[in-house]
């Protein structure tokens, strides 16, 4: 009967193409029961232990190429996350400087502010004290008026009184007092008329200051406003209107 290699399928009798011109043709029986090339066999062996190294090659090559790629992909993340940290860090000190600087803008404004306030209370109280100081020129200007009328009263009588000479020194001096004060009321004048200036430009920069975007209440006032002071008016003769 003729049976044949499961593996090379050629008769056991004939030799197979793997086996050696040295060696001879040698059978085996596995426990499975069928008969094969004892070289056919040993052949199919070692393929297939070369076959399963290359399938867990494969596998772990696989599997590597797999780390790698997620890897790469985790590197790529986390240098994204660190650009973005980068660029958040550089805002976030770039905001820091402006606000310092706004803080420094507004503590110079605040301390302009408080400066032109205090100039503005002593620009105030010198109106007060010209304003005083032109009433009482005024009463002595009108004395002077009065004066002046005497003296061409006077002057009329001088003809009828006796004493002349004295009269007319007595007059020469109300007439020096007249002028002195008529000079004292022209320069009094003259000084209100500078201090409206400087409080006109004071104003200027009080309202300035005071705009809603640099305006902070300052500190004690409990949101009181400073009191302004308004315009002091003098009429062409230089009296308080």
């Amino acid at each position: 009967m003729a049976i044949l290699c499961s593996i090379c399928q050629d008769y056991l009798t004939e030799r197979p193409q793997a086996l050696r011109a040295e060696e001879d043709v040698i059978m085996c029986a596995l426990t499975c029961g069928h008969l094969f090339h004892r070289v056919c066999v040993s052949q199919w062996f070692n393929i297939g232990a070369a076959a399963g190294r290359r399938r867990q090659a494969r596998t772990f090559l696989l599997t590597m190429r797999s780390r790698i790629s997620n890897g790469d992909e985790e590197g790529d993340r986390m240098v994204r996350q660190d650009r973005d940290l980068k660029k958040v860090t550089e805002e976030n000190l770039r905001l820091h400087a402006q606000q310092e600087e706004l803080r420094q803008q507004l503590q110079r404004a605040r301390s302009t502010l408080e400066e032109e306030v205090v100039a503005h209370d002593n620009l105030k109280m010198e109106y007060g004290q010209a304003a005083s100081r032109c009433e009482t020129m005024q009463n002595e200007l009108q004395d002077g008026k009065d004066m002046k009328l005497a003296i061409g009263t006077a002057t009329k009588c001088t003809g009828k009184i006796g004493g002349r000479k004295r009269m007319l020194l007595k007059l020469t001096e109300m007439k020096t007092q007249y002028d002195e004060t008529l000079g004292q009321v022209q320069q009094l004048k003259n000084m209100v008329e500078k201090l409206q200036l400087q409080d006109a430009r004071r104003r200027q920069k009080i309202v300035i200051y005071k705009h809603p975007c640099c305006m902070e209440k300052l500190p004690g006032k409990q949101g009181a406003s400073k009191p302004t002071a308004g315009r002091l008016l003098v009429n062409g003769n230089g009296f308080l209107d």
